[in-house]
Formats: structure tokens, sequence, C-alpha cells
């Protein structure tokens, strides 16, 4: 298996992300809060994989003294010989994109939650526009609606969870729902 190496910051997507936020900050009154990305975990194996791995474990002492010591492989019944290459064909699946390093944004919610309490005890919005779906801004909405701010949802064909949707003045989408290819 080949080594390969990613730089993150020089994929299409990340090049796209960076080219977007670049032209959202130059948009009158819209405002891009970013947080920073955390790493949350080591890499981890996509969870539908992983069951092909662990289906692997009660066969790996028998295919380790085939293999290192000569001895035969055991009798398989039809079922066991079907487990087996069920287990071995996802085990073969296994590639660069079953694998991800888990990372997390953090800061985002605190810092638009605040800018949202600001603007509105400032009285500086009347509306307020909030694409996410996230309901840790379930305080932040109540907050504003209750001081009289309209605030309206763009989840960007996401789903809400109840609970925000229930705090919302109205769910929006400003652009066109997304073909599948």
């Amino acid at each position: 298996m080949r080594v390969r190496r990613i730089a993150f910051a020089k994929t299409e997507t990340a090049v796209f992300r960076e080219a977007l936020f670049v032209e959202l900050r130059r948009k009158r009154k819209f405002a891009i809060r970013l947080g920073h990305v955390q790493k949350d975990s080591g890499w981890q194996i996509d969870p539908a994989k992983t069951k092909y791995l662990l289906k692997m474990l009660p066969w790996l002492d028998d295919i380790q003294a085939a293999v290192m010591d000569g001895a035969p492989m055991p009798e398989l019944t039809p079922a066991d010989r079907q487990e087996l290459q069920r287990a071995l064909t996802g085990f073969k699946s296994l590639d660069a994109d079953s694998v991800r390093l888990g990372m997390r944004q953090k800061g985002v919610d605190m810092r638009i939650g605040l800018d949202i309490a600001s603007m509105t005890l400032k009285k500086q919005v009347d509306t307020l526009i909030l694409v996410t779906g996230d309901s840790d801004f379930v305080p932040a909405a109540k907050l504003a609606r209750r001081e009289g701010v309209e605030f309206l949802l763009d989840p960007m064909w996401q789903s809400v969870s109840a609970d925000l949707n229930e705090h919302v003045d109205g769910v929006v989408s400003s652009f066109p729902k997304p073909q599948r290819c």
C-alpha cells in the first residue's frame, strides 16, 4: 500500500472555501465568523468498514498460523466460508477514502451567539438571518425574538433541529436546492 500525503489547504474544497470566504467578507451587511480547527481524535476508519475489520478477528490466529507456520487452515463450514468471504471482501475494500482525521471546528457558536446578543441588545438590527441548522443557537434566537428582532434561518437545505425550528420566525432558502448527480 502506498502512502499518500494530502495537503489539505491545497485541496479543491479548501481553495473553494477560501475564495468563498474572501467574497463573503466583501459583502455589505454581512458577517462571517470562523472558529479554529482542533484535532478531536486521531485517524478514524469509516464505521461501515470497521465492522469488516472486526469480523476478521476470529480468523486472524488461523490465518497467521497458516501463513507464518505453514499450519493447515481449519475445515470451514459453508456458512463459515461465506462469512469469511464477506469479511475479506469488505477488508479489501479499505482504501484512503475509508480513513479520516478527526477534526472539529471550535469557537464559532460562541462568536455568533455573542454577535446576535450584542446586535440585538444594541438595537442595531431588525432582522437576522442565520445560516445553520444547529440547535446550539436556540438561546440566541430566543433572546433576539424576545427583543423584537425577526429571526430567520437558512439551513441551505440541511435538516433543522425541531428545537431550533420552534424558536425562529421562519425558515428560508436563498439558493435553489442542489441537484444530485
